[in-house]
């Protein structure tokens, strides 16, 4: 059976494709989870051709992550702490105050993205 992935799943297919299942695990596992819709012969040209946009989409996405990788991956960044006589801070540098300094440098690079991208870019960097 064909079906339509709406979410990733492991092993099978990922959001945006179409992929053939056998039939109990289609309707026995994705399509009672809401994770895929069967696919007719006749809806089958309409999904593929929603595939290939959502690849075309992921590719454009890929590239402004790897656009903003890069720009991380260039950026220095320094925080202003009291020290020791011999050069020891008086604590220590939060996780917070790293993600506040990253977000002055590169807020001009998040504001060419859209929400969706955002929240994907997000993702992707949790991972």
């Amino acid at each position: 059976m064909n079906v339509y992935m709406l979410k990733d799943v492991e092993k099978v297919g990922m959001a945006g494709s179409v992929v053939k299942v056998a039939d109990g695990f289609a309707i026995n596992f994705l399509l009672p989870r809401k994770l895929a819709v069967k696919v007719s012969k006749k809806e089958l040209p309409f999904f593929q051709a929603r595939e290939q946009k959502v690849d075309t989409e992921k590719k454009v996405l890929d590239s402004k992550v790897s656009m903003v990788a890069e720009r991380l991956k260039n950026m220095h960044l320094t925080l202003k702490k009291r020290v020791h006589d011999d050069e020891k801070l008086y604590g220590s540098v939060g996780a917070d105050e790293i993600v506040d300094l990253l977000k002055e440098k590169i807020n001009d690079v998040l504001t060419t993205l859209t929400e969706r991208e955002k929240r994907e870019l997000r993702e992707k960097l949790n991972r």
